[in-house]
């Protein structure tokens, strides 16, 4: 019995989509459907169709406004519900521009924009340099001299070890070693010990 049932169901559904519509079975069925419903029947079918985009942006302006009648509006509202363009545009109020975008300006090398780019880095550059010259850098020389040693202290430096006395002095890159239990006063450039 079920075999049976699908049968005459896809018998049905075949038939349909053969049958061709008469227009005025067409609009007899919407009217009744339309009293059925409680609702003013549809007069005229085609001029209450919305079947693209351009309808609606032609109606667009009545349906802000609240002039189209009820069941024009409802057909809007479903178009917008499904048209994402189309609400956007509606929301905007605007037309949407579907021209081809216009190119970006292209960067052109411009030697002279660069130098005036890059003249202020250079200042402060070489107002950093003098900067510190003038108040960071240790200048060459003599960095200490040996007042005092209690003990043995040795100077270190490239040119080999050599034992210090009171009186000698350490130049720049030169490293002072004392022994174990040794101590030594040193009198550093500033004039500190």
């Amino acid at each position: 019995m079920k075999r049976n049932d699908e049968t005459r169901l896809q018998t049905a559904i075949e038939a349909l989509q053969i049958a061709e519509l008469d227009e005025a079975q067409v609009v007899a069925s919407a009217r009744r459907t339309a009293g059925t419903l409680g609702i003013d029947p549809v007069h005229d079918m085609q001029a209450s169709a919305i079947e693209s985009c351009d309808d609606v942006q032609r109606l667009r302006a009545s349906y802000r406004a609240g002039n189209l009648s009820a069941q024009r509006a409802l057909l809007v509202d479903a178009h917008l519900r499904e048209c994402g363009p189309c609400l956007r545009q509606y929301r905007n109020g605007s037309a949407v521009d579907w021209s081809t975008p216009k190119a970006g300006r292209a960067f052109a090398w411009r030697p002279q924009v660069l130098g005036w780019a890059l003249a202020p880095c250079l200042v402060i550059l070489v107002a950093s340099f003098f900067v510190y010259r003038a108040y960071w850098q240790v200048p060459p020389g003599v960095r200490a001299q040996v007042e005092s040693i209690d003990g043995s202290a040795y100077l270190i430096s490239d040119a080999g070890d050599r034992r210090l006395g009171a009186g000698d002095v350490l130049n720049e890159g030169e490293h002072l070693r004392t022994s174990g239990d040794a101590h030594a006063v040193l009198r550093l450039s500033d004039g500190s010990t």
